[in-house]
């Protein structure tokens, strides 16, 4: 029942959800254009680590505009909570069940159109930044670095929904992102010299 109502009100948002198509082509096509068609040489291992951490960090701060959706369903949340319509726990688990639904098995025929429609914003951005870069062209790296790009911005989500959750209010979960997004980049493992 939550799955079915979460993946509602996802879809009702369609001008969101067409906002972060076009900023995830948008941030693919600068990123790709900044590191445009490398070289396989020793000078190129920098710029590919480098497009790399780009793609690392763009998917972290998609999950940073969870925030600001968790505080809007916030005052419903509590009222669900009062008239026992159900558990927060299950409201939890029932987003982390529409963001990571299973390639195998299908929870809800309608949840499937909405986690098609996440997972082509990861598939759209990781084609246009993989292929101007000119990373190895086989199937198998591809998918390795499109898998990696989805368990983060699955990781992103979960934590800054967690944030909002443990935090009284918004400012207070801004100030917490600022410090968790910058500890994103300092411990990414990629460094400036």
């Amino acid at each position: 029942l939550l799955t079915r109502r979460q993946t509602q009100l996802i879809l009702r948002d369609r001008p969101a959800l067409a906002a972060k198509y076009g900023g995830a082509v948008f941030q693919a096509l600068i990123a790709g254009s900044a590191f445009y068609n490398q070289q396989y040489t020793t000078n190129s291992a920098f710029t590919f680590g480098g497009a790399a951490f780009l793609s690392i960090l763009f998917m972290s701060l998609q999950g940073l505009a969870e925030l600001t959706n968790q505080y809007q369903l916030r005052p419903i949340l509590v009222r669900h909570q009062g008239f026992s319509f159900y558990r927060m726990s299950a409201f939890a688990l029932s987003q982390v069940l529409i963001d990571a639904v299973s390639w195998t098995e299908r929870l809800v025929a309608f949840a499937d159109r909405f986690t098609a429609c996440y997972r082509g914003i990861i598939l759209v951005f990781s084609v246009i930044l993989y292929f101007l870069v000119n990373l190895k062209r086989t199937a198998g790296q591809f998918f390795i670095f499109w898998l990696f790009l989805w368990i983060v911005s699955m990781t992103t989500y979960a934590l800054f929904r967690c944030l909002a959750a443990i935090t009284p209010s918004l400012d207070v979960a801004t100030r917490f992102s600022g410090l968790l997004i910058q500890a994103i980049v300092v411990y990414a493992g990629y460094t400036l010299a």
